[in-house]
């Protein structure tokens, strides 16, 4: 079982920010199981100040995740709006 402390939850939340920063997908995956880990270990236990800490940073991961996705979905549609207008404009 991890040992969750105030160094520990800096490191986590270090890694989340920096992940949402780069959009790195691999690394938000990562801290999703690491997370998710910590919290069904710790789920006997009372709820402390670090485990509410914990659950306040998945649910900005989640959140984030799901900004993410928005954000790459009208990206896409965008780029395949454009892709459509260019196909219509060379066959006039």
């Amino acid at each position: 079982m991890v040992k969750l402390g105030a160094d520990y939850l800096k490191k986590l939340q270090r890694e989340f920010d920096d992940a949402i920063e780069r959009q790195d997908f691999d690394k938000l995956i990562e801290l999703d199981h690491s997370i998710r880990s910590i919290l069904q270990s710790n789920a006997n236990e009372n709820s402390t100040a670090e485990l509410k800490a914990l659950l306040r940073m998945y649910d900005d991961l989640t959140i984030s995740v799901a900004n993410l996705r928005e954000q790459f979905a009208k990206e896409l549609a965008g780029m395949q709006s454009n892709k459509k207008g260019i196909k219509a404009y060379r066959t006039s």
